[in-house]
């Protein structure tokens, strides 16, 4: 029990964290169809990756989630080339260099493969041979033999020893060349499918010249892989900075541009979070109890002043038909 359920909610209609990748998620994704069609246009009939910019806040994490539901969602009905959504998004921070990044990427697809191996072969494509390299990643203890050995096609030598399984010893042991491998085998003809991987909240890099210097790094790793779209996401500008470098032209798009809500679209986007969380599907507890916990979103407005901003009004409207 929590104090929504004696708000009678099931939790807070009032939560500015990012929505699912259900189809709960999708229906409280309120005001952004055009967007949505918009993203997954660009990922299908574009050979650059899409960018989108937008002040923290605005949703943009819920519009690339919710697109990404769909796209998996209909993966077996795409009438164009296959788009397979990673599992997981990925940030550059300061501390965090780009060769950890690209680590992380080749791990995340050697991933998707396995998960994907099934749908991958009924879709008829050439779903690879993972079950080696599935025990490697998912192993605690990593085993080598004098006199070398060979996994899922890499060779690797040295003398009998254990030691801790990682993604980046075995990047070191040839991860990256072989998932390479595997996308060009799986996505043939080129153009055929893709997986979509995601970087997000880029503003964390601080500057728009260390995120430009950043992307301009990968440009021709990662970004170059012929079977990988990439979702490029950030605020305060940084997005359409580096965008804009000529080292970047052909390989990012213009960004989409994610406005805060219409006052009206924000206030569909908290009514449908009341009627969603709503317990029993009836009206909340009495009308007074909803001043509680809006009070607590206006001490979040300031780091969320576009979400908060339908929450309040939609309020005062509530305030105003009850005075009448």
């Amino acid at each position: 029990m929590t104090i929504w359920s004696d708000f009678g909610f099931t939790q807070s209609p009032y939560d500015t964290d990012s929505l699912p990748a259900t189809a709960t998620g999708e229906r409280l994704l309120v005001g952004r169809e055009r967007h949505i069609r918009r993203l997954i246009n660009r990922l299908a009939s574009s050979s650059s990756h899409v960018t989108i910019e937008g002040e923290a806040g605005v949703g943009k994490t819920s519009l690339i989630t919710i697109a990404n539901y769909r796209m998996k969602r209909n993966s077996d009905k795409a009438r164009g080339p296959l788009m397979l959504p990673l599992g997981e998004e990925f940030q550059l921070t300061t501390k965090d260099g780009v060769k950890l990044l690209e680590s992380k990427v080749y791990r995340a697809i050697a991933e998707a493969f396995i998960q994907y191996r099934d749908e991958l072969n009924a879709w008829g494509y050439g779903a690879p041979k993972v079950k080696d390299v599935n025990k490697w990643m998912n192993s605690p203890i990593v085993r080598s033999m004098s006199g070398g050995a060979s996994i899922a096609g890499i060779g690797i030598s040295g003398s009998r020893s254990e030691s801790l399984n990682s993604s980046a010893a075995f990047a070191e042991a040839g991860l990256a060349k072989t998932v390479r491998s595997w996308i060009h085998t799986c996505f043939d003809p080129p153009g055929s499918g893709y997986f979509v991987c995601v970087l997000d909240n880029l503003e964390l890099l601080v500057s728009s010249t260390s995120a430009r210097q950043a992307l301009e790094e990968i440009r021709d790793t990662i970004l170059a892989e012929p079977g990988l779209r990439w979702v490029i996401c950030g605020a305060r500008g940084v997005v359409r900075t580096a965008a804009a470098s000529p080292r970047l032209q052909g390989r990012l798009c213009h960004p989409i541009e994610v406005e805060p809500l219409p006052m009206d679209d924000a206030i569909r986007a908290l009514e449908s979070r009341i009627a969603e969380y709503t317990m029993g599907g009836g009206a909340p507890g009495r009308p007074h109890r909803i001043s509680i916990p809006l009070r607590d979103t206006e001490m979040q407005s300031q780091e969320h002043p576009s979400k908060v901003r339908g929450f309040q009004l939609l309020a005062t409207r509530r305030r105003n038909r009850r005075c009448r």
